[in-house]
Parts: C-alpha cells; sequence; structure tokens
C-alpha cells in the first residue's frame, strides 16, 4: 500500500491527535515470507510468524510518521508497501476490571 497525499496527511494528522495504527501484511508478502525469500532476510522469527497469520499487528505512530514523510527505513518501508495500515482514531484507554 502507499499512500496518497492527502492520505498521507490524514494519517499525520491523526498521529498528532493521539491515533493508534494496525497493520496488516498483504497475500504477496505472506508468500515470501513462506518461501523464504530474500526480503525477509533478518527479520525475527516473531514478526515473520506475526506477518504470516495476516492478523492485525499495533505499529507504532512514530512509524507511520516517518513512512507519510518519506524517511521510514528502507526495511520497514518494504513491509509497509505490501500490506495494509489502518488508524484508531481515538487513543485506546484499557480499563481495568478487577
Amino acid at each position: 500500500m502507499t499512500f496518497t497525499k492527502e492520505e498521507a496527511q490524514q494519517a499525520l494528522t491523526y498521529a498528532h491527535n493521539g491515533a493508534m495504527f494496525m497493520y496488516r501484511a498483504n497475500e504477496q508478502l505472506s508468500g515470501e515470507i513462506l518461501l523464504g525469500g530474500p526480503a525477509i532476510e533478518g527479520l525475527p522469527k516473531f514478526l515473520q510468524e506475526m506477518i504470516m497469520t495476516r492478523d492485525w499487528i499495533n505499529i507504532d505512530s512514530k512509524m507511520v510518521v516517518k513512512y507519510c514523510k518519506g524517511t521510514l527505513d528502507r526495511r520497514n518501508k518494504y513491509l509497509f508497501d505490501r500490506g495494509d495500515i489502518k488508524v484508531i482514531p481515538e487513543p485506546y484507554n484499557p480499563i481495568d476490571i478487577k
């Protein structure tokens, strides 16, 4: 996935307002990991497993900001380009249940 200019600006606004972001790999990336392609060399095993499940993963909003500004490192950009990002607009406040 690549953000349009408008989507990037919207994501930056959400990040500035304290939103949370989630990431899910696309089928292509999951397949690359399954086949052990060179693109995943050096990725921690737990991250490979999380990506292969294609479940939503909580990601740091700072990474999303860097992605929007074009300053995200090459490896993470590769992952972001091969997945979906969604925003949880309001900060999540867990409730302590006793």
